[in-house]
């Protein structure tokens, strides 16, 4: 057995940085969602805390499409089974699980590095198994450092460590990552510091080959799925219903456990008994492979997601990965019934659970016909490779290492558990070890604010690096927004904003443009006042932009175009469109934004040119500027041929349905 950091080659781009904007999070955090056909239970909690919400990371929205071979840290730990290769700069994704006595990949390996705009924060890539916690959505710290070490278990064995303190929620996590034999088994383990309960989330994100008659099963045939009319238009709400496997409402006369009947992009969740001690779901392949993933009792729900077999799905997995090669389906496991059901993690609470991840022989023959007598079949090869027993049992054995201390430390996560010590000493968990150099440039203003109870004013136009919205930190804060200058003032109204203390927000960034002029304390304003005050926000906004002058930041500039789309001030879009840098104007974000209005005034020359390029910043469901294509398509048919345009003219194209493939990320064909 051995743990080694090396380097992984790959064609891709590492080029990724942020935006330098706070993104505040929704008012409304429950949200109302639809859900015709779920039972009386599975209305509980659903819909909680399923709002944006960001703060204190900032957005990771720059990227590229321009691919090379590049270099990426890969950390391997292998025996003389199994190889796993985890890339400690990008969330500690699992990329690859080789099964050396098989010689053959267990899980989707993808043969690129590609960025798109599917996280909380933005960026994301597929493949491999991806650690998810904290709010909904694909987590935080999908595409950043998390610290890796070696320690070892009761009987001297390495085992391999990742952990890193939660800011969003203020919790400590950690995976203690085991090979036993031909499978890897992850112990995670949750650790709740606070005093009061903190809204919590967890899914296991897996990502497995789509093959050919890939069929997947779970330990229960009731399911919650999604309803395809979530799919089908811009700003459609996600509506659940309750079923039973393999047949859904949702794919009348076709059988469900086979992703590749779904013609959009659909999924759907098991709804394990809640007093078993082990779930488990797999994969079956015609190639007679069987991928299962189980995990101990507290992992109780599985998922199935699938892009579908339509063009927009494809087009999709080919954007993430190379033409051909990007075929995945993800199985997944959390903690809720869905992921737009929410819970609590009570203060001063550890919650732990272990998942193992294999693969093995089945003839695939049993994983066909009847699906409840063939569920019968896997769950009988699944427990033969990872019995209830064994998973106790090792649950347990995990368990008994979980404080084993660090030996060596393979990678360095944020600085933001060394500042938790700082501010509360011995608060760090036993296990965990976050060492005072792991605070950087970062971190440094707060840093500042422990020890001297200050924050120095920044350049004017510079922007500050990082934000926070803990309130164990509001009384210092304040005292040094109080005390300080434009700066202070600026992070304390972030803070009072992301609270929900709106005219107390509006009162610090009016108190930071007293001290000094400043285009952040205009965007801030712009945000408070959106709701109540329209004309308010726009005015500080275009202040916020004069000050700029003719070099207007990229962060301002998309704002500002995607406010007056949304208000629907097309003519004053258009205007201040053709106003910027010709270098502004061919950005991704802003082209995006700027296309309804093109539509509505009439622009065909430009829409024409923008539906010749392949956009790279496209976010997952986003459909307006696919829609804005029928519009385009009649009005290029009335310019050229003299009839009128009409609605009736749109509904023409909408019917016939042809969509350039660089534009179509439709999660249905329709």
């Amino acid at each position: 057995m051995s743990i080694k950091v090396s380097t992984m080659e790959i064609w891709g781009s590492t080029l990724l940085e942020e935006n330098r904007l706070p993104q505040f999070r929704d008012k409304v955090q429950n949200k109302e969602l639809e859900g015709d056909g779920l039972l009386d239970e599975e209305w509980e909690k659903y819909g909680y805390q399923t709002g944006k919400r960001i703060l204190p990371y900032l957005v990771q929205d720059v990227y590229s499409r321009k691919r090379s071979m590049v270099s990426v840290k890969s950390i391997e730990f292998e025996n003389e089974h199994l190889k796993a290769v985890f890339l400690p700069e990008y969330g500690m994704r699992l990329f690859s699980l080789y099964n050396k006595d098989k010689q053959r990949e267990i899980l989707f390996k993808n043969s690129a590095l590609q960025f798109a705009n599917l996280a909380i924060r933005d960026a994301w890539f597929s493949g491999g198994i991806e650690w998810n916690i904290g709010q909904l959505g694909h987590t935080f710290t999908t595409c950043d450092n998390l610290f890796a070490a070696v320690c070892h278990d009761s009987e001297g064995r390495e085992l391999l460590r990742c952990y890193e303190y939660e800011r969003c929620k203020g919790v400590y996590w950690q995976i203690d990552f085991y090979l036993e034999g031909d499978k890897l088994a992850a112990y995670v383990r949750f650790i709740n510091p606070k005093e009061e309960s903190v809204p919590f989330y967890w899914w296991t994100n897996i990502a497995v080959p789509e093959e050919k008659r890939v069929r997947i099963f779970s330990g229960n045939a009731n399911v919650i799925y999604i309803n395809p009319s979530s799919n089908e238009a811009s700003g459609a709400k996600k509506g659940m219903s309750h079923g039973v496997m393999p047949y859904l409402d949702s794919l009348p006369g076709k059988d469900a456990s086979y992703p590749q009947n779904f013609e959009f992009s659909s999924e759907y969740f098991f709804q394990n008994e809640r007093d078993v001690n082990q779930t488990w779901e797999a994969a079956a392949y015609n190639d007679n492979t069987l991928f299962f993933d189980c995990a101990s009792e507290r992992l109780q729900y599985h998922k199935m997601f699938c892009w579908g077999v339509h063009p927009g799905g494809q087009n999709w997995k080919d954007f993430l990965s190379q033409e051909g090669k990007g075929d995945y389906v993800e199985l997944q496991a959390g903690l809720c019934p869905t992921q737009v059901h929410g819970m609590d993690m009570p203060g001063k609470t550890t919650w732990d659970f272990v998942q193992v991840f294999g693969g093995t022989d089945f003839d695939y023959k049993q994983a066909e016909g009847e699906w409840a007598e063939a569920q019968k079949r896997v769950d009988a090869a699944v427990k033969a490779q990872c019995s209830p027993q064994q998973i106790n049992a090792l649950l347990e054995r995990c368990r008994g290492c979980a404080d084993a201390p660090i030996e060596d430390l393979l990678h360095m996560g944020s600085g933001y558990g060394a500042l938790e010590q700082l501010r509360c000493p011995g608060s760090t968990p036993k296990g965990l070890w976050f060492p005072r150099a792991s605070i950087g440039p970062v971190e440094e203003v707060w840093l500042e604010l422990l020890e001297k109870h200050r924050i120095e004013d920044q350049p004017l136009g510079a922007f500050p690096r990082s934000y926070m919205v803990d309130a164990r930190y509001a009384d210092a804060l304040k005292e040094a927004a109080e005390q300080g200058g434009y700066t202070a003032r600026n992070l304390y109204g972030v803070f009072c904003l992301e609270e929900g203390r709106t005219e107390e927000a509006i009162r610090w960034f009016e108190r930071s443009l007293e001290s000094r002029e400043n285009p952040l304390a205009l965007r801030n304003l712009f945000c408070a006042y959106q709701d109540t005050a329209p004309e308010k926000a726009a005015a500080c906004m275009e202040k916020a932009l004069a000050l700029m002058g003719d070099e207007p930041e990229r962060e301002f500039v998309e704002e500002y175009t995607s406010w007056l789309d949304k208000s629907r001030q097309y003519e004053k879009l258009w205007s201040y469109y053709e106003s910027l840098p010709a270098a502004m104007q061919k950005k991704d974000r802003v082209l995006l934004n700027t296309i309804p209005a093109a539509v509505a005034l009439r622009k065909t020359g430009f829409l024409g040119e923008c539906y010749k390029r392949s956009f790279t910043h496209i976010r997952e469901g986003e459909r307006v500027f696919t829609e804005c294509y029928f519009v385009y398509q009649a009005l290029l048919e009335a310019e050229t041929t003299g009839v009128e345009f009409s609605d009736a003219l749109v509904q023409k194209y909408v019917k016939e349905n042809k969509v350039p493939r660089n534009i179509d990320f439709r999660q249905s064909k329709i």
